[in-house]
C-alpha cells in the first residue's frame, strides 16, 4: 500500500526542524554576550519599523520589523548558550 503523501511530508519537517536546530545550535553568534545578540536584533527590528533610524534613505518596511520580533522567539533555546557578561554600557554590548 503507498505511504501517506501527509506522513511522509511530516517525516520530512521533522527530519529538516532537526537538522535546523543543530545547525542554528552551532553558529558563533552563541559565543557572544546574551546582551550583544539581543540588543542588535531589537536595533534591526527598529530600523526596519523606522526605515532606519541612522539611514533616512531606506523605506519601513513593518512586515521585515515584526518577522524578527517574531523570530526571537524562536531563539529562545540558544539563548542560554550565550554569554551572561553585560559588558560596560549601551555601545560595548552593540559593539560586539
Amino acid at each position: 500500500m503507498p505511504e501517506n503523501p501527509h506522513n511522509a511530508a511530516h517525516r520530512a519537517l521533522v527530519a529538516f526542524e532537526a537538522e535546523a536546530d543543530k545547525a542554528m545550535a552551532g553558529l558563533s553568534i552563541w559565543g557572544l554576550p546574551f546582551r550583544s545578540i539581543y540588543s542588535n536584533m531589537h536595533l534591526i527590528a527598529d530600523s526596519a519599523f523606522s526605515g532606519g533610524r541612522f539611514n533616512a534613505d531606506r523605506r519601513p518596511d513593518v512586515e521585515k520589523g515584526a518577522t524578527t520580533l517574531a523570530r526571537l522567539s524562536q531563539w529562545r533555546p540558544y539563548f542560554s548558550l550565550a554569554g551572561a557578561e553585560i559588558g560596560r554600557d549601551l555601545e560595548d554590548a552593540l559593539g560586539a
